[in-house]
């Protein structure tokens, strides 16, 4: 930054009291291309941190007069800059200021190019920002040396820092920064700790580190593992710790310590990183970040790897490695991340940002890095579509999702380790700013006299955050969830069950409440005859002895009556009963399944964006309705125009290798399972009647059974849709004839008969593309 201030002021004229535009004092110096300090520091084989210890020694060593090499500065600065940066200091504040100011206005107004993530137009307010602090920051410079030494004469007005305003430019541009989205970062992880499994052959639950340790040498030197197991690492230790991207690129392998025991009161014991945050805190500044012991045996898998592909790579034949390393050992010490396995060179800053946010192709060139996670949005309006995968996240996004993770893993650990009285509960943000060295938030005063400085406490909760940011990106913790709808509409269809079963008992009950009382007749006259007007004594007492056992028989009979009615009477209260205590298990079950979130369903990581919507209520459960999904959550219609694929196209259809499906065209290294095969050896569906590079794949004479998730018929259904925009395919948006030239099968395929397990194009697609 400091040559494009310096060519920036030398070519800026001023205006004079008079009016008129006084000539710029270097207008002959070219806008670039000139060196930035990082590039130019590693020219050197050097670094930013081993310049500022040198120079930390020199100053107490020498004092004000101070200074680097000059081959060192020459580099950074080269020797046509030094007038303009003399020019500046004679100026002085007044003039320098208003040259700065006018440089200034002069870049805002001006038209930069476009790139991935923006249309040309005028630079964005952040540029222009950088630029006046490097203004002040030079200005400051010269008011520091004039203050320590009398030895530069020039310096004497600068007594005084210049004010330098910020011009705004004619439309504010903001690039979008934001953090990716938890669900792909739980994707990509997943796919890369599958591939790295894969090329191992272990299982999930298998460690990485005895496997590594098991490899035979030949499959070191073959290779396969170093870069999908270096993303890996990578994409873990950026997510867990959260650090800036040059504090976790100048880890060491020694900076990886195995056997600790953390501070109280959680006594952690286990592996540490020692991290480096830098930016405004000291070189010298190291935060301990306790790591999760997945994470560990991950790390210790990689330098096994590194050294064991060191060892087998020295040792191999000649005619199969190339260079050799020099010894068949590893240094004692080494950078963390390597960029070439034979050099363990240290991961520079710009293959680093590559690796994550992908580089489109330079004109005219093949190739191009695609982004490790592509962005949903954020790329330029006039990039086209087949140049999105190559536009991802930068680190610093990564940095922004490590500190929501750890304000979640922040709230998890308050959730499952309650404390009561014995310790203030902390507040989820304090996590998240341990976990990024930031100062905590709220009053500096409370922070310093509550202790939330201590090294102790930024260890502390350090290691809480990682532990829970492993389990949001690894298990069910970190997943989408919805209210599982299904077991809901099942316990409200039994709910509805229950209270009709209540209802038929309420009926009952009152039948049994509205049955008539038996009559009793008068015992006396029971046996009387009306026409007996004055009975004798003998028919009197016949009479009153036939009425008592008519009425003990109706008083038997009343009582068994009565008998029963109760035992039915019990039977339906106690059913009654049972009834309201299964509706009350009922009502509670739906009550978790709608309000505790840790009971609902997973929603797959590959799902789409607003997957986790809940679309329906639970009185809509309750009332039975009939919801049909949103319409969010539907996929666009696409509709097939062909029925073949190149190969470039099977490979990212079907997440593998270029090279793997090249194989398979020819018959070999086909997986072991038929499942798993596209086509068996000898029924490959290609067509080679356009030539080697323009060979097309018959979708139909695939198996059906490789195509195995939703998402592979997804991408399938995307790339069917179009024709290929590889050269020769297409021109001018139109297809070309190869596009619609016949294909010629081999003879299995020829009569276009379609062998057992294959199917036509619209039964591949998934129900919601076609």
């Amino acid at each position: 930054m400091v040559c494009h201030v310096a060519v920036a002021y030398a070519t800026t004229g001023l205006f004079t009291a008079s009016g008129e535009l006084e000539p710029a004092p270097f207008a002959d110096l070219p806008g670039g291309p000139w060196p930035d300090g990082p590039t130019a520091l590693k020219r050197l084989g050097t670094d930013l941190a081993t310049v500022r210890r040198s120079y930390r020694l020199l100053v107490h060593q020498s004092g004000p007069l101070a200074t680097l090499s000059e081959e060192l500065v020459a580099e950074i600065v080269p020797r046509r800059l030094w007038p303009v940066i003399s020019r500046m200091a004679q100026d002085g504040p007044e003039v320098f200021a208003r040259r700065a100011d006018r440089s200034l206005e002069t870049y805002a107004l001006t038209t930069v190019a476009g790139n991935k993530r923006r249309t040309a137009g005028p630079p964005s307010i952040e540029s222009v920002r950088t630029r006046a602090y490097a203004f002040r920051r030079l200005a400051g410079i010269f008011v520091e040396l004039n203050q320590t030494t009398d030895t530069y004469p020039e310096l004497a007005d600068w007594t005084r820092r210049s004010g330098i305003a910020v011009p705004k430019p004619p439309a504010v541009v903001r690039r979008e920064v934001r953090a990716p989205r938890l669900e792909v970062v739980r994707t990509t992880w997943a796919d890369l700790d599958r591939r790295v499994r894969k090329f191992l052959r272990i299982d999930a639950g298998d460690d990485l580190f005895d496997a590594v340790n098991a490899m035979p040498d030949y499959r070191l030197v073959a290779g396969g593992l170093y870069f999908d197991l270096r993303r890996l690492v990578a994409l873990e230790l950026f997510v867990l710790l959260g650090g800036r991207l040059d504090a976790i690129r100048r880890l060491n392998k020694s900076d990886l310590v195995l056997d600790t025991i953390g501070p109280a009161p959680d006594h952690r014991h286990g592996a540490v990183l020692l991290l480096r945050p830098g930016k405004t805190l000291d070189e010298n500044v190291i935060r301990r970040k306790p790591l999760p012991q997945q994470t560990t045996r991950l790390l210790q898998a990689w330098l096994l790897y590194l050294r064991r592909h060191r060892s087998a790579v020295y040792y191999a034949d000649a005619r199969r490695v190339n260079p050799r390393p020099e010894s068949p050992d590893l240094p004692a010490d080494h950078p963390l991340l390597v960029a070439r396995q034979q050099t363990l060179s240290r991961w520079d800053t710009s293959a680093l940002r590559v690796m994550f946010s992908g580089q489109p192709s330079k004109r005219g060139r093949k190739g191009g890095t695609k982004a490790l996670i592509p962005r949903d949005g954020g790329w330029a309006p006039d990039l086209p579509v087949e140049l999105r995968a190559y536009v991802g996240y930068t680190p610093h996004e990564f940095r922004r999702l490590a500190l929501q993770l750890a304000e979640r893993a922040g709230a998890m650990w308050d959730r499952e380790h309650p404390s009561g009285a014995a310790q203030t509960r902390l507040e989820p943000g304090m996590y998240g700013s341990a976990l990024l060295d930031h100062a905590p938030p709220g009053n500096p005063l409370r922070n310093l006299y509550a202790d939330r400085h201590q090294e102790d406490l930024y260890e502390l909760l350090s290691g809480r955050a990682i532990e829970g940011i492993r389990r949001l990106l690894t298990g069910p913790e970190g997943a989408r969830r919805r209210p599982d709808r299904k077991r809901l509409e099942a316990l409200a269809q039994r709910l509805r069950l229950v209270d009709a079963e209540i209802a038929r008992l309420h009926e009952r009950a009152e039948r049994l409440a509205a049955r008539a009382a038996p009559g009793s007749a008068h015992m006396l006259s029971a046996g009387r005859d009306s026409d007996d007007e004055d009975p004798s004594d003998r028919q009197l007492l016949e009479a009153l002895v036939a009425g008592q056992r008519d009425g003990a028989a109706q008083m038997f009979e009343q009582m068994d009556r009565l008998r029963i009615e109760q035992a039915e009477s019990g039977r339906l209260l106690y059913e009654q009963s049972a009834l309201y205590e299964i509706r009350q298990r009922v009502r509670e079950e739906l009550d978790a399944l709608w309000h505790n979130e840790t009971r609902w369903e997973i929603v797959p990581d590959d799902a789409p964006p607003g997957a986790e919507t809940i679309d329906f209520t639970l009185d809509d459960i309750l009332a039975g309705a009939d919801l049909a999904p949103a319409p969010s959550l539907v996929a666009p219609t696409l509709t097939p125009i062909r029925d073949w694929l190149l190969v470039v196209e099977l490979a990212e259809v079907a997440q593998i290798d270029r090279t793997t499906v090249a194989r398979y065209l020819h018959g070999q290294a086909l997986p072991p399972r038929r499942d798993a095969r596209p086509w068996e050896p000898s029924a490959i569906p290609m067509d080679r009647s356009l030539g080697r590079s323009y060979r097309r794949i018959w979708i139909p004479g695939v198996n059906t059974e490789f195509w195995r998730t939703e998402a592979m018929k997804l991408r399938l259904a995307v790339a069917l849709s179009s024709w290929p925009a590889g050269p020769g395919w297409t021109r001018n948006g139109q297809p070309t004839r190869r596009c619609t030239a016949p294909l010629h099968l081999p003879p299995g395929f020829a009569s276009g008969a379609q062998p057992t397990g294959h199917s036509d194009v619209a039964t591949l697609l998934p129900a919601n593309g076609r």
